[in-house]
């Protein structure tokens, strides 16, 4: 890592201290920098503060407890600095979707689109972070997503169903077009056209077009109603949201941005939205979304955004 000689940011002096934890005349213009005014203050605790928004998110806390050099960091507050840095370097390589790509089929990393055409003619497009094994034989068509969504197009053929799997959940189709998001163990499926029988343990249910069945992380089942022509309109990089969520909006253009997008603000989180996105230009599709909603967008790096209530 570069060494930086003059840091002026808390993302900046996050990465000097971690290089040169030992020195002293370091600290003091650290403390100098922290005590010159509450917007640093405000600043470093948000950068410290991804420690606990990392734990929330399910990424492995032995990672954040490993030994690290820490040093004693004098000012305003008492600041511990070094699993902070650990969490940035995780958030950053996880936040890139990397993990299920190195072993996958197939994979979509970093934040573009990936369009797949499989030997009998069906079509899958991952979005970004997305990954899927393949597995064809003369009696199967079977794919497993590994993370991620996907929407598939399916060539027709009753003498080989198609098989989807997600983190236990199932969906077996003859020719249709749906669309399946797996997530740390809560996953759905869409129906664009078609039928698709889908399941999880013992839940089974046949889904038609504008059907949609969702799991939780604990496994209960939601069915719901959707517009088909909404279903994976990230396809064409397009967003409609309809009173969704402002943290699940954020989620969905945070897919198509390289790094890392969270938001500090439960309120802010919990606000709804109704608007149109363009997911080829995210950062300005981020910017719209939180100008709107009178929120404050803080880029500590092209790798980590946050985003908090004024």
């Amino acid at each position: 890592m570069q060494e930086i000689s003059n840091p002026r940011t808390a993302s900046e002096w996050l990465i000097a201290l971690r290089e040169c934890p030992d020195d002293d005349v370091l600290i003091e213009r650290f403390n100098v920098w922290l005590a010159a005014s509450d917007e640093n203050v405000r600043e470093w605790d948000e950068l410290l503060h991804l420690r606990d928004l990392l734990d929330a998110r399910g990424a492995a806390r032995a990672e954040l407890e490993s030994p690290m050099p820490q040093p004693v960091l004098r000012g305003r507050k008492g600041l511990v600095w070094g699993a902070a840095a650990a969490a940035l370097c995780l958030l950053v390589f996880v936040g890139q979707g990397l993990f299920p790509g190195l072993t996958a089929d197939y994979a979509a990393p970093g934040s573009e689109l990936r369009r797949i055409g499989l030997e009998d003619g069906s079509e899958i497009v991952l979005a970004p972070g997305a990954a899927i094994d393949v597995a064809f034989s003369g009696a199967r068509r079977e794919v497993t997503l590994l993370a991620g969504r996907a929407f598939f197009e399916v060539a027709p053929d009753k003498q080989r169903p198609f098989t989807v799997r997600s983190e236990g959940m199932e969906a077996v189709v003859v020719g249709t077009a749906f669309e399946i998001r797996g997530d740390g163990g809560r996953n759905s499926v869409a129906v664009q056209h078609g039928v698709v029988r889908a399941g999880r343990d013992a839940v089974s249910e046949t889904l038609r077009a504008g059907d949609m069945l969702a799991f939780s992380a604990d496994g209960k089942a939601l069915r719901s109603k959707r517009m088909p022509e909404r279903i994976a309109l990230w396809r064409n990089h397009r967003l409609l949201a309809a009173q969704d969520r402002f943290s699940d909006v954020v989620e969905e253009i945070d897919a198509f941005l390289p790094g890392l997008v969270i938001v500090t603000d439960e309120r802010l989180g919990r606000q709804t939205v109704t608007g149109a996105f363009r997911l080829d230009d995210p950062e300005a599709a981020l910017d719209a979304l939180s100008l709107s909603h009178g929120a404050r967008i803080r880029r500590f790096s092209p790798w980590i955004t946050l985003i908090s209530g004024e």
